[in-house]
């Protein structure tokens, strides 16, 4: 959901001005957004964001980009269902994403199924003898053989080893 990317870039900006003790003359402009996301993604029956406007597919991505922009009033709910995969899931190089929204709304909760996900896919990866990240889990046989092994978006065991203190 490209909304979701426009608030949370607003909402950066935000952040950006009252450091530097500049106005923020978006604020408006911010609700808005926020208000049209949800009235045209949210799907009540779903009870979670569709990926398109009226559309049916409700993704671990997009559900977590409502999450990070402050857009979802479920947020505990959205992370039930991306942590029980009732949404379509996010490729190695998005589940940053999906890693963040559960990090940000139950750190303590969901912190093991984030290292645990981590380890059971990287290990993939590890027994096949790689010496680089995937693109996609199914490394070279992704998007008709022509799948990115060397994929930096990808390298974040690192980053969320380090961020949860292992």
């Amino acid at each position: 959901m490209i909304n979701c990317l426009f608030i949370i870039a607003l909402k950066n900006l935000r952040e950006i001005a009252g450091r530097i003790n500049k106005p923020f003359a978006y604020d408006e402009i911010l609700a808005e957004t926020k208000e049209n996301a949800k009235a045209v993604f949210y799907d009540k029956k779903a009870s979670a964001y569709a990926l398109t406007h009226g559309g049916k597919e409700f993704t671990a991505l997009g559900n977590a980009l409502a999450i990070l922009s402050g857009l979802a009033d479920n947020a505990d709910a959205l992370c039930e269902k991306i942590a029980k995969d009732e949404l379509s899931g996010c490729s190695l190089s998005m589940k940053c994403f999906k890693y963040d929204a559960l990090l940000l709304t139950n750190k303590e909760k969901w912190q093991e199924q984030v290292l645990n996900e981590i380890r059971k896919d990287y290990k993939k990866m590890l027994e096949s003898g790689a010496t680089s990240v995937w693109e996609t889990i199914d490394g070279a046989s992704a998007f008709d053989n022509a799948g990115s092994l060397c994929h930096g978006w990808s390298a974040i065991p690192v980053y969320y080893l380090s961020e949860l203190k292992i």
